[in-house]
């Protein structure tokens, strides 16, 4: 959290990076009634503490603890949250359900934060089971601001871990800069790496929270990452998971939110977590409006929320996927991870090209529902070819011909382990082959 927003997008230009993608990410599940990404006994207690609430408003559905929608809180909710239940628990949490902050995981700092601004501990407050921020201009220590700041320093630096927190202001729009984040700690400070879970620089225009990573580059600080479009008013979850083999993953609300195409290098650390808040240095004036930076839980899990279910009848979700090239950023598997928002792309505007995923056996298929990238204004060509062994294919739909801009949807019958789609040509002669996602229909 070194520098604004504006000047992270600048960089990313004058970088030429590629990969950056604001993933659309899977409703979550409705009966992880606090957002975490599992539904486990802290949902159950959500539930138990509304239990029979009736005349549940539409709009807030008993605070989403009326999961089926029918008006009141009842069996069928409770049915539904059993169906759905997860067995992790967190390894570490702070509930924040005291009347003090637990010293025992966080340590207070008082202290300037290097501009006009100081670090009070009397900005620290737990109350109505909530850590509070707060942010002042004020006269303190010879500066003309003051913030809050704590961290698990040298009292719990967990590494490869999913790290989530429940975070709101007060109000939105204000010009707070206030961070839910990570940096490197192994005794002593390591920076970077560090993991914005959850940044946001207030100030005048629309502001919304952004999820970065930022590693090692030759002694060179570089970040990758992803605006998060919410009303960072409401109750948001913000996460992140990582391990050796793969740098940060983000979550908001219990799903994927951001993916940074970062090297795996640059994380191979402990952290330790931070919150803090402040004026932002970057706009605050005179009587700007500086809301309080609340957050319900911090919790920390061996492993990240389980991925959301697919449609039913679709086959492919998730499946082992190949394609003939691949454009930096929109990899592979995003033509068949759920999401809207991520897609694969070839190298180059040449074709023919393909995308191929394996469904790990045999079933008997129906349809295939490709969403393309600028469909709008593109028609793709293409044809769909099956295969048992993945060495004979057959042709199951043949739309070379194809000139109809828009997505497609094809019926056809068919027994096939592999699918194939090859696109032979685009209305757009410099398109690359693209998609957002290949949704196939079959059954066992």
């Amino acid at each position: 959290m070194k520098r604004s927003t504006f000047g992270k997008k600048f960089l990313w230009v004058s970088l030429g990076w590629a990969a950056l993608t604001w993933v659309g990410f899977a409703q979550p599940n409705p009966a992880d009634l606090d957002s975490d990404g599992f539904v486990n006994w802290f949902d159950l207690t959500f539930l138990a503490e509304r239990w029979l609430a009736a005349n549940c408003a539409a709009a807030s559905r008993c605070e989403g603890a009326d999961i089926d929608g029918n008006g009141q809180v009842d069996l069928a909710d409770f049915s539904i949250l059993a169906r759905s239940w997860s067995t992790e628990l967190p390894v570490w949490a702070d509930e924040f359900s005291g009347t003090s902050l637990d010293l025992q995981k966080w340590t207070v700092y008082n202290k300037a934060d290097g501009t006009d601004c100081w670090y009070a501990p009397k900005n620290i407050e737990v109350s109505n089971g909530c850590l509070k921020i707060y942010s002042f201009e004020e006269l303190y220590n010879g500066r003309r601001w003051t913030g809050g700041y704590i961290d698990t320093e040298s009292k719990y630096n967990p590494q490869y871990k999913y790290l989530v927190a429940r975070i709101r202001h007060s109000f939105e729009n204000s010009y707070i800069w206030a961070t839910w984040w990570t940096v490197g700690w192994n005794g002593s400070l390591i920076w970077p790496p560090e993991f914005d879970i959850c940044e946001f620089q207030g100030g005048p225009g629309e502001r919304t929270p952004g999820q970065w990573y930022h590693w090692d580059e030759n002694g060179k600080d570089t970040w990758l990452g992803c605006a998060a479009p919410v009303d960072e008013s409401r109750w948001h979850t913000y996460g992140v998971y990582w391990n050796e083999n793969t740098p940060p993953v983000f979550y908001m609300n219990g799903v994927v939110s951001c993916r940074p195409a970062g090297p795996v290098s640059g994380a191979l650390f402990p952290m330790k977590l931070k919150l803090t808040s402040s004026p932002n240095r970057q706009t605050r004036v005179s009587g700007c409006p500086l809301a309080v930076f609340e957050v319900d839980y911090v919790r920390v899990y061996d492993n990240p929320p389980p991925l959301p279910p697919a449609p039913p009848g679709v086959v492919s979700r998730y499946k082992p996927a190949f394609a003939s090239s691949v454009q930096p950023g929109n990899e592979i598997a995003y033509a068949n991870d759920g999401s809207l928002n991520t897609r694969w792309a070839a190298d180059s505007a040449s074709y023919p090209q393909w995308w191929k995923v394996d469904l790990g056996a045999v079933y008997s298929l129906s349809r295939a529902d490709i969403f393309w990238y600028n469909s709008a204004s593109r028609a793709y060509r293409y044809r769909i070819e099956v295969s048992t062994d993945d060495a004979v294919y057959t042709t199951a739909v043949n739309r070379t011909s194809n000139s109809t801009y828009g997505d497609t949807s094809d019926s056809f019958t068919a027994a096939a382990r592999y699918i194939r789609i090859t696109i032979i040509g685009c209305s757009n002669p410099s398109g690359f082959a693209s998609m957002y996602e290949a949704n196939i229909y079959g059954s066992k």
